[in-house]
């Protein structure tokens, strides 16, 4: 939790993140977080991340806060595209960005090394057009 957290300050020193904890309404608990890293100003890009308690898990807790920080990126950071980067066996957290309007891309072939081996991560962006039209549909119905 300690590095957690200092990996969240010096994303947030170094401007190429920011990382807010989720916690229930009305309880100060964290229960996990949600936020942007490997920001890219000039570009007006960044990559969007989030982690939630498995104990949470299914309650729409992850939806409705990657929703306000999707929504935070595209007005107060002025984002054009906000990506996603998803294993491929990690069905729950691509349907939770579909759910929001991400657009899978392709796939990135051995694009991380961890735990000692490369894994492939699913691409997804959300454009802020694209965003816009889903909030406009929503207000409509």
């Amino acid at each position: 939790a300690l590095e957690e957290i200092s990996w969240y300050e010096s994303i947030l020193n170094k401007k190429t993140g920011i990382r807010w904890g989720m916690t229930l309404k009305g309880e100060g608990k964290v229960i996990g977080s949600c936020g942007f890293l490997n920001r890219v100003p000039q570009h007006y890009r960044t990559e969007v991340g989030y982690e939630l308690s498995r104990n949470y898990w299914g309650y729409g807790i992850a939806s409705e806060a990657l929703e306000a920080v999707i929504r935070y990126g595209f007005k107060y950071f002025q984002f054009q595209r906000i990506e996603a980067l998803i294993e491929p066996l990690n069905i729950p957290s691509q349907k939770l960005v579909e759910k929001q309007g991400f657009i899978k891309e392709g796939l990135l072939r051995n694009y991380e090394f961890t735990c000692g081996k490369f894994d492939n991560l699913y691409m997804y962006s959300l454009l802020k057009q694209d965003f816009d039209k889903l909030q406009k549909k929503k207000l409509s119905m």
